[in-house]
């Protein structure tokens, strides 16, 4: 029979990567895994981080550069590109006739009655503690008293309430999503130059909330948030859009310095982007496995990324990147991914128990992690290492062909050439053996 007790072998014929979610894509459609026998995350993220990073408070607003002690990203590792630090000069941002385009005045927000000029004495100083009062029950998830404080805050003239109320409208927090009220609180915020709202209205027009999708008039909005400030959101699109030639021209290197320039500013998911151009390399900027593996430990750390942290465990299970192998800190990389219900993590976490690597060796806990890599993806790899599982008889697992037949034919489904090749092996065998058994009934089915 065509199989092999080896459980590493024939992992070339894991056709289908493309496994964690309809949001991510392969950088270069030529790229090919470099790191055998593990499930690396090498697909760009475009998901954003969590609706409470655009939250912004006084202090952030005063200092959009400001980034704490403890998250600060100390390494030159991501290294200057090349390209000019003078970006294009952003286009004159015109003016569109959507139906979210209109002429705002004090008079058009009527929820709240927002002003365009903050009050001098007791009203602005009222206008801060409302402020503050509101993040404080943001914090706490007392999303409808933070709104209550917001709109307090907003009516008496602090656009950094506008901006926060924008970002619960966006996402939702605790209120009821509403697009176009977002937008015209991104939009005031905007003629106050509040480089975090000019990103927002970027994203909505990037992906098209609310408002008419537009890449150019995206463009024009992270550019300009990057203009009056620093807008790390806004700099990580810039950096993907040049990258995947969305809405402009493929320029790598102004995709790599835009990227560069979000990574300064610890934005998670363009540490995570740019640790992958280094795991994989790309034609202007070679591999550079020291440089991610850098990259990963910072976002893994610090920023609790369980992309990160998959990949830094795939390193350290490998030796890779000037990394000592060391199993025992791959395992511990991978549980913390798994609980995060990564599947990539969940496999990598499974090959550790099949082969006790870093871990007592465990079949039963290998093929819980498994199963739970397949539930929420189309993990061919995973399918066939539960099959191998089931095939081979050993004390701790009992053999069932029927199961083994099964999930032989699952993998095949998702493009596993060598799955398709067992299970055919498989199933005449069975056939042969006029195996009439119920369960072997229901696997044909």
């Amino acid at each position: 029979m065509p199989v092999s007790n080896n459980a590493f072998q024939n992992n070339n014929v894991h056709t289908n990567l493309n496994h964690t979610g309809n949001n991510r894509r392969c950088i270069f459609d030529n790229w090919k895994r470099t790191i055998a026998n593990w499930c690396p995350c090498a697909k760009r993220r475009y998901e954003r981080t969590h609706g409470n990073y655009f939250i912004i408070r006084p202090d952030e607003a005063l200092d959009p550069e400001k980034v704490s002690e403890k998250t600060s990203l100390k390494s030159n590792h991501y290294r200057d590109s090349g390209a000019s630090h003078d970006e294009e000069k952003e286009p004159f941002l015109r003016s569109h006739t959507g139906r979210n385009q209109q002429t705002y005045n004090e008079n058009t927000l009527a929820d709240p009655p927002f002003t365009s000029n903050a009050m001098e004495g007791d009203t602005e100083k009222q206008a801060a503690y409302f402020l503050q009062k509101g993040l404080e029950a943001f914090d706490n998830s007392q999303f409808k008293k933070a709104e209550s404080f917001y709109n307090d805050s907003a009516s008496l003239g602090n656009i950094i309430a506008v901006h926060n109320l924008g970002t619960m409208y966006l996402y939702g927090q605790g209120i009821q999503k509403n697009a176009e009220k977002a937008h015209e609180c991104f939009l005031l915020c905007s003629r106050h130059e509040v480089a975090a709202s000019m990103g927002q209205l970027g994203y909505m027009y990037m992906y098209g909330k609310g408002v008419d999708q537009s890449y150019d008039t995206a463009k024009e909005w992270f550019l300009r948030a990057n203009k009056v400030g620093k807008d790390a959101y806004s700099q990580f699109q810039l950096g993907c859009m040049y990258l995947e030639g969305i809405g402009t021209p493929v320029n790598s290197k102004k995709g790599f310095y835009w990227l560069c320039k979000s990574v300064k500013s610890n934005y998670l998911p363009a540490i995570y982007n740019l640790g992958v151009l280094f795991m994989t390399g790309m034609p202007e900027f070679p591999q550079d496995l020291l440089a991610a593996a850098v990259l990963f430990e910072h976002a893994a750390n610090f920023g609790d990324d369980p992309y990160s942290q998959n990949n830094l465990g795939v390193l350290y299970a490998t030796g890779e990147g000037n990394l000592r192998q060391d199993y025992k800190k791959a395992f511990k990389y991978f549980k913390s991914a798994s609980e995060k219900e990564l599947t990539e993590a969940q496999f990598n976490l499974g090959e550790c128990y099949n082969n006790g690597y870093g871990i007592d060796k465990d079949l039963t806990s290998a093929a819980e992690y498994y199963y739970l890599a397949t539930k929420n993806s189309d993990n061919s790899l995973a399918e066939f290492r539960l099959a191998q599982l089931f095939l081979y008889s050993e004390a701790t697992f009992k053999q069932d062909l029927s199961m083994a037949l099964y999930w032989f034919g699952r993998s095949a489904q998702h493009r596993n050439e060598m799955a398709l090749t067992n299970y055919t092996a498989l199933k005449t065998l069975l056939e042969a053996n006029k195996d009439t058994s119920p369960e072997f009934q229901k696997s044909r089915i």
